[in-house]
């Protein structure tokens, strides 16, 4: 079993955003059967509640001596007493240990690199970093910004490696369908995030309230699980406005509203995921970036920085697109395109990718608990490019087809180390010309489909040398439309040989 440690923290101060999203990637992770822990210093009792609730292991680090200056504060300790705690409480035999956190850094990343086979930070800052990996997922960062900072760190930078949770990308196009055949203004949210200590969200309510109940629409407000005014909120809201306190489907609150004014933390990218439009809002220094290039995007309407000029001006704007049904189209139209969703499993195969080289490949049969993952694989963009059916199916035709097809022979997915990294399927060649073969031996035509974010490594051809080691008396066939190269050119160096147009041949 893969041990993955994450280092963030969380609470009505910093925010939840750290931890949501190493949330968001653990419960990836875990999916494959890697073993999560937390370590946290500062975690609000809700998120507490949801490591549990989605039985990951936390571990509570206490005391040191006092941080000072700057997102030193935040922490409550000095880095280097972090990093000490950090790997006295790591696990035996930690494969890859995540840090989310402004305050930890360069003296952070060289104690506790030493301690885990790979060391991966999440950030945004753009800082110096002596990790394995750095993943960026702010909107318009490139490589290229990190070649003077991190010289020589792999980088996986801009907003395709935004970490959402897997219901967004599941739910991506039937939102949009369903919000492109709306009309008017019903739902109006308020999203501040997790945190909010200033109570943002009741100043806004008490200002939208009027304004949205003026055109007949009803206001809504979410709250975090480090919220720390729920219960003044909840009297506030009485025949006025409709709470939801930390919800587990975020995907049909977001699809069900028509506008929104939201702060413009990582919930940002869920709202762009799912074309909602918005007034974004700044509540902190850390989110000025993201803020800014929605803004340059056209994603966002801009409501300003709330602790400099209020809310006057975000309900202004509201009050404007309440009326204004193009200008709502623009913002959905240009949100939707920043965003795809499937952040998560791009990151997911570039944290495991590295580890995955060092195990064998081995195949199992279908089953139909699988269908969910397969779905989620056929829906990546690009999987089905070059397919002979290029149309992504839906989740219940898909489903159907499992059902016949999952207990017919020759139906594998493919693990390394207990993760799935692909499938593969062979099927009776009725309709494909004969290839050039003596001898009895029977044809079957190979489909296969290499798991997101594990493209480019080699893991395809180690997976069809499993295919060939377990079918050694069979001869496969492969149809690669021309134009797909690279699918070629992994049939080619795996022994398939060109026969006929579009098609390969390989036999032992």
């Amino acid at each position: 079993m893969m041990r993955v440690a994450f280092r963030a923290d969380g609470d009505a101060l910093i925010g939840t955003g750290h931890v949501m999203r190493c949330l968001t990637l653990a419960n990836a992770l875990a999916d494959e059967g890697v073993d999560c822990t937390f370590i946290s210093r500062h975690l609000s009792p809700g998120l507490v509640a949801l490591l549990q609730e989605h039985q990951h292991a936390a571990v509570h680090l206490r005391g040191g001596p006092p941080g000072s200056g700057g997102y030193a504060e935040w922490l409550g300790t000095t880095e280097i007493h972090d990093a000490v705690s950090t790997g006295d409480v790591l696990p035996v035999g930690t494969d890859v240990s995540v840090v989310d956190h402004y305050a930890l850094n360069l003296q952070w990343e060289a104690y506790v690199r030493q301690r885990s086979r790979r060391l991966v930070a999440i950030d945004d800052l753009r800082r110096a970093h002596a990790v394995d990996l750095v993943v960026d997922p702010t909107l318009g960062t490139r490589t290229a910004d990190y070649a003077v900072q991190a010289p020589g760190v792999p980088i996986r930078a801009g907003v395709d490696y935004a970490m959402l949770r897997p219901g967004f990308a599941r739910a991506r196009a039937s939102s949009l369908r369903a919000r492109d055949t709306r009309h008017g203004v019903r739902n109006v949210l308020v999203a501040m995030g997790g945190g909010d200590p200033q109570d943002w969200s009741a100043r806004l309510c008490e200002a939208l309230h009027p304004v949205v109940a003026a055109l007949g629409a009803r206001l809504h407000v979410v709250t975090g699980t480090a919220y720390p005014h729920r219960q003044t909120l909840s009297k506030r809201a009485t025949g006025r406005f409709e709470v939801h306190h930390a919800l587990s489907d975020m995907t049909s609150l977001y699809a069900s509203m028509d506008l929104c004014v939201g702060a413009a933390g990582s919930s940002s990218w869920e709202r762009c995921c799912l074309g909602l439009p918005t007034v974004n809002v700044v509540m902190a220094d850390n989110q000025r970036t993201v803020h800014a290039n929605l803004v340059a995007a056209g994603a966002v309407v801009d409501g300003g920085r709330l602790d400099q000029i209020g809310v006057a001006r975000a309900t202004r704007e509201l009050q404007q697109l309440l009326v204004d049904d193009a200008a709502r189209r623009r913002l959905s139209l240009a949100a939707r395109k920043v965003v795809d969703g499937f952040g998560t499993w791009r990151v997911k195969g570039a944290l495991l990718g590295p580890l995955l080289g060092e195990g064998e490949v081995r195949l199992r049969d279908v089953r139909l608990e699988d269908s969910e993952r397969l779905h989620d694989w056929q829906c990546f963009p690009g999987t089905r490019r070059f397919a002979v059916d290029p149309s992504i199916p839906s989740r219940q035709a898909h489903d159907r087809w499992m059902e016949r097809r999952v207990v017919q022979p020759g139906f594998h997915i493919a693990e390394i180390c207990g993760v799935a990294v692909g499938m593969l399927r062979l099927d009776p060649s009725v309709h494909e010309p004969v290839p050039p073969v003596q001898g009895g031996s029977v044809a079957a035509t190979v489909s296969i489909v290499i798991a997101p974010g594990l493209h480019g490594i080699g893991i395809g051809r180690r997976v069809l040398e499993a295919l060939q080691f377990h079918y050694r008396e069979r001869i496969i066939l492969a149809r690669v439309l021309s134009g797909n190269i690279a699918s070629r050119r992994l049939f080619e160096r795996s022994g398939f040989l060109p026969y006929a147009p579009e098609h390969l041949y390989w036999h032992a």
